[in-house]
């Protein structure tokens, strides 16, 4: 019969130095900044969308609140003139 002794050995990580990879890290900085971007474009393209819709609700209550009809209107309609 034999008997197992086991001796148990806290390791300490605090005084462990890593070097930094520096390929890594552009790979992450690139990563943020693309994903930055990305976000940026859809925010603007959704600021560029509602801005289109509110000046086009904006134009209809110009035209209702004048009670004229700027598409039929003669003064208002594009006439091409032939010589």
């Amino acid at each position: 019969m034999s008997i197992e002794v086991v001796f148990e050995k806290r390791i300490n990580n605090v005084n462990v130095y890593r070097d930094v990879d520096v390929a890594q890290r552009r790979q992450y900085f690139l990563l943020t900044f693309l994903s930055a971007m990305f976000v940026l474009g859809l925010l603007l393209y959704g600021w560029q969308q509602y801005r289109w819709l509110r000046l086009g609700y904006d134009i209809e209550k110009l035209k209702e609140k004048h009670g004229m009809d700027y598409d039929s209107h003669a003064s208002y309609r594009f006439v091409e003139r032939t010589a």
